[in-house]
């Protein structure tokens, strides 16, 4: 089942599984359940968007306050705070959620009130066109190279881990100026 696989950590496998299972059930309260374990999913997958979708699924099934609150935070993630803070305003009436609520409501309130830098920005170079890898630890290698761990195709050894379905990581190395980047 797709939550034994989702137990397992193979969250690539169980969001095809949870997604099939989804579907196939009629009753609301498993529909539910599986929306909010999808959402979890695709969390785990870092696939924010996907995420909130059935997050906001599993909450409008009424899955209950773990969706609420897990939607809440997928938005916060998103930058959608108004509707974040419209959640945990609800949420905060909940007696056990009241504190870790208010603190989210202060810290969105705080977020909405911070005036944007004038005349700062950054600008982020991609390291891969390739959007299902991920590329992270980026470290300076003798001034002129950045060193990083991805799971890109070109990673060595032939192992697919369970967590992603990709090759497991290896190191690559890039020139700071380049997008081209090779084993290292």
């Amino acid at each position: 089942t797709g939550q034994n696989t989702f137990d397992l950590k193979q969250y690539a496998l169980a969001a095809d599984m949870l997604e099939e299972e989804f579907v196939s059930t009629s009753a609301q309260e498993e529909k539910a359940a599986k929306a909010y374990l999808l959402g979890q999913t695709y969390d785990f997958l870092l696939k924010p968007k996907s995420s909130l979708e059935w997050f906001e699924m599993a909450n409008q099934l009424g899955y209950g306050a773990r969706a609420k609150l897990a939607y809440a935070y997928a938005l916060k993630s998103g930058g959608e705070y108004q509707k974040s803070l419209q959640l945990f305003n609800e949420l905060s009436k909940i007696p056990t959620l009241q504190q870790e609520s208010v603190k989210e409501i202060r810290n969105i309130e705080a977020i909405l009130s911070e005036a944007k830098p004038k005349g700062f920005y950054y600008k982020s170079n991609k390291f891969s066109e390739n959007a299902m890898a991920s590329s992270y630890a980026p470290a300076f290698y003798n001034d002129d190279f950045i060193v990083f761990t991805s799971d890109r195709e070109e990673s060595s050894g032939s192992q697919i881990y369970g967590w992603t379905s990709r090759k497991f990581s290896d190191l690559f190395v890039t020139s700071k100026n380049e997008m081209k980047a090779g084993i290292f």
